[in-house]
């Protein structure tokens, strides 16, 4: 969370250096602040793939074996059916 919320303040400080570049301050100042938020997007992206795009924290020590694999997901996809059979996709009438 402190690196998306890092990268978001940088972000919205290089564009206002960007936006106020005529009324003072160098002119490298913006590429400085644009080059941090691009290093710290990356680190983010680095993390959220070491943390299996889990963003939190997920504990539990009581999974069965099965369900191990599934303890850090967050999110699923869920596929539901009719009582005729039919796949039932959202959005979709029939």
């Amino acid at each position: 969370m402190a690196l998306a919320g890092f990268f978001v303040a940088n972000s919205a400080h290089t564009v206002n250096h960007i936006a106020d570049l005529e009324i003072g301050g160098h002119s490298r100042d913006p590429w400085i602040l644009a080059g941090i938020s691009v290093l710290v997007l990356v680190a983010l992206v680095v993390r959220m793939r070491r943390l299996g795009r889990v963003a939190g924290e997920v504990t539990t020590t009581n999974a069965t074996p099965a369900l191990a694999p599934f303890v850090r997901r967050k999110t699923i996809r869920l596929t539901s059916y009719r009582r005729a059979g039919r796949l039932h996709r959202p959005g979709r009438h029939a």
